[in-house]
């Protein structure tokens, strides 16, 4: 999956596309404009996750 894949307001997390969240929050380095995601939990499509995903932290 690519980001041109996700909506225009989502952002493309390995196999999902997930609602945008407001900065400093991120998904995916694509969220940080000139930095990197750290910490977001994403549950993979094919797996049983028994805790919501949770976004990271853009680090500059």
């Amino acid at each position: 999956m690519k980001q041109l894949d996700c909506p225009i307001t989502n952002t493309c997390a390995g196999t999902r596309c997930k609602e945008k969240v407001p900065l400093p929050k991120c998904w995916a380095d694509v969220d940080c404009i000139g930095g990197t995601c750290a910490g977001a939990i994403i549950c993979p499509c094919d797996q049983t996750c028994f805790s919501p995903d949770m976004p990271g932290e853009c680090k500059f």
